[in-house]
């Protein structure tokens, strides 16, 4: 399945990277791309053991991003993570706890 973004990603390409072995993926039902205003995105998702990984690529007037979002829950906690990538090699990381302590799962 491809879906042509400025230059073309696709998925045996630049996003089955981010699967890791053994992992199983899909994609997430977004994508698009509107060349009137030089923007777009396309994003799957798998899971890494317990987690929950969703990776979005988009693209910008020319410039691109990359978010990676882990989910996970730990006992009475969710954690959630989101880690941008943009040019010039830019990273930004970010993590949320959430505690619904003893309302999980009634």
């Amino acid at each position: 399945m491809f879906m042509k973004c400025g230059r073309g990603w696709n998925y045996d390409g630049e996003m089955r990277q981010g699967q890791k072995p053994g992992t199983i993926a899909g994609f997430g039902g977004t994508g698009g791309y509107d060349p009137a205003k030089g923007s777009g995105a396309s994003s799957f998702h798998y899971w890494d053991g317990d987690t929950f990984v969703q990776e979005t690529l988009r693209r910008h007037q020319g410039h691109e991003l990359k978010i990676v979002e882990r989910i996970r829950i730990e006992g009475p906690r969710l954690f959630y993570k989101h880690e941008v990538l943009g040019p010039g090699g830019t990273r930004e990381e970010r993590k949320v706890i959430f505690d619904f302590g003893e309302s999980h799962g009634q």
